[in-house]
C-alpha cells in the first residue's frame, strides 16, 4: 500500500508540478523575424493604405484612384527577402502580399464607389492577415469595424488610431462602427 501511496504521489508531483520545457518550445507559434527594412517599407505601405482609407471617406473617386496606386507600389517595395522564418510562412506572406496588390489593383479598375468599396473590404481583410503573419512591429494597428456596412453584413478597416472614421459611407455614417481588434508585435 505504501509503494502504491509513494507512486502516485511521484506521478502526481510529476504531472502538477515539474515543466516539460520540450513541450513550451512546441507551442511557440511561428514567426517572421525581419531587418529593419521590412519594418519599413511595410510601415509605408500602411501608410499609403491610411491615404486610400481617407480617400474612401472623402468619397473621392479620382483621388481613390490615386492612392489605390500608390498603395501597389509601397507594397510591392516590402522587403520580405531579409525575413527568417520557415519557408511556408515566407511564403504565405508573399501570396497574401500578392492578393493584396491584386486587390487594389482591381479598385482604380472597378467602376463605381461603392464596387470599390468592396474591394477595398476584401483588400482590408488581407492585410491584417499579411500584418499578423510577418508580426509587423511598427506602430499600432487598430481593426475597426462597421456591422452596417454592405446591408448588414460588416467590413472591416484598419487605422492607426481608434477614432471611428468610416470609409464605407462617407458622409452617410461618418462614425459608425467600433474598434474589433489591434495589433502591435514586439520582435
Amino acid at each position: 500500500m505504501v509503494i502504491v501511496l509513494a507512486i502516485a504521489g511521484f506521478l502526481a508531483y510529476k504531472y502538477f508540478f515539474s515543466k516539460d520545457d520540450s513541450k513550451a518550445e512546441k507551442a511557440a507559434p511561428m514567426t517572421i523575424t525581419g531587418s529593419d527594412s521590412l519594418t519599413t517599407t511595410t510601415g509605408a505601405a500602411l501608410q499609403a493604405y491610411y491615404e486610400l482609407k481617407d480617400a474612401f471617406i472623402k468619397s473621392d473617386t479620382n483621388l481613390v484612384n490615386q492612392t489605390a496606386a500608390a498603395f501597389v507600389g509601397k507594397l510591392e517595395a516590402i522587403q520580405l527577402e531579409g525575413a527568417k522564418a520557415d519557408s511556408s510562412l515566407i511564403g504565405l506572406a508573399k501570396d497574401l502580399r500578392q492578393n493584396i496588390a491584386g486587390e487594389t489593383k482591381k479598385i482604380a479598375t472597378t467602376p463605381g464607389l461603392e464596387d470599390k468599396r468592396k474591394t477595398f473590404q476584401v483588400m482590408s481583410d488581407a492585410l491584417y492577415d499579411f500584418l499578423r503573419t510577418i508580426r509587423y512591429s511598427g506602430s499600432k494597428v487598430y481593426q475597426l469595424f462597421c456591422p452596417m456596412a454592405f446591408e448588414n453584413t460588416g467590413a472591416a478597416w484598419l487605422s492607426g488610431s481608434t477614432e471611428i472614421v468610416n470609409p464605407y459611407f462617407g458622409e452617410k455614417m461618418l462614425h459608425c462602427g467600433e474598434v474589433r481588434d489591434s495589433l502591435r508585435t514586439m520582435q
